[in-house]
């Protein structure tokens, strides 16, 4: 009973540093426990129940510090996934366009930018009358015509058709079936067929009348808007550039078709029957006919080399 009676009064027996309790060990020692240490329940009155609360409270910081500190790298790994994939994105979309940069010069050169002036064009072609500019040009040509000159102009302007742009298309083709060409003799046959097609198809819908200032030496039959003989002229100048390109002639093979063109286009508004918006019009309706066709058949052969970084 006395050692009963000693040990509760060693119990109860608080101590002033950290307000601990004195407490047996199974060895009949003292020993001080403090208020971290105590289990939940143990202690008496107002000092019990705030030790508990401060405790609740002190668990409940921890556990929130502890769910914060879990979520930051989930948020960093996020934020660093959404920025390499931007960086991919911008990384595949600048090698995409540095591939492919030769067949947009010429997507925006050779085929926006001429049937942009082509729809500029219409837009004259629908009045009755014709631009003053028209007027004034096929005026000025005409006041240099000679009995010599038209018969000049007549046989510049059968190389356009039959005397010239035909049987040199015919050759061309010819000449590839023979070298076993395929592509480039597709190339070569839609070319010529798709702008005589084209040509026709413009003509029926602008039903533009062709000019009647004066008798002209040859003669003229449906309607003028665009040039026909210009349109065949181009297109075939233009063919035979893009396959003489890759090759050390191709320099002379585009001077020789430009001559060819303008004198072809010119002898047309020589004899009168076109005006030189018909003329402008087939040059931009050709061109790009011709070169968008290009970039359809050959879609490889207008990517730059790939080059790394």
């Amino acid at each position: 009973m006395a050692e009963r009676a000693e040990e509760d009064v060693i119990r109860a027996i608080p101590v002033q540093r950290n307000e601990g309790l004195l407490r047996l060990r199974p060895e009949r020692t003292p020993v001080v426990v403090l208020p971290e240490h105590r289990l939940r329940g143990e202690g008496s009155g107002a000092a019990a129940g705030q030790e508990t609360g401060e405790g609740e409270r002190r668990d409940r910081g921890e556990r929130r510090t502890a769910s914060l500190g879990y979520q930051r790298p989930v948020d960093d790994s996020r934020t660093l996934n959404d920025e390499h994939r931007r960086r991919w994105l911008a990384r595949a979309v600048r090698d995409r366009l540095r591939r492919h940069r030769r067949g947009l010069v010429e997507l925006f050169l050779g085929v926006l930018v001429p049937l942009c002036g082509l729809a500029l064009l219409a837009r004259w072609v629908v009045h009755p009358q014709p631009p003053p500019w028209d007027l004034a040009v096929l005026g000025w040509i005409h006041s240099y015509a000679t009995p010599g000159r038209d018969r000049v102009a007549v046989g510049i302007t059968d190389l356009g058709t039959w005397g010239g742009v035909t049987p040199i298309s015919i050759a061309l083709l010819s000449y590839l079936l023979f070298r076993r060409r395929i592509a480039l003799s597709l190339f070569v046959l839609l070319a010529m067929v798709g702008s005589w097609i084209l040509n026709d198809a413009a003509k029926a819908f602008y039903g533009r009348e062709r000019p009647a200032l004066w008798n002209s030496a040859t003669r003229a039959m449906w309607f003028g808007f665009p040039s026909g003989h210009a349109m065949a002229s181009m297109a075939l100048g233009t063919v035979v550039t893009i396959l003489a390109w890759r090759t050390r002639f191709r320099w002379a093979v585009l001077a020789l078709s430009a001559v060819f063109v303008l004198a072809v286009s010119a002898s047309r508004l020589y004899l009168g029957v076109h005006y030189p918006s018909d003329v402008i019009a087939a040059w931009l309706a050709s061109l790009s006919w011709v070169i968008g066709l290009r970039l359809l058949v050959f879609p490889r052969a207008h990517r730059s080399p790939r080059t790394r970084g």
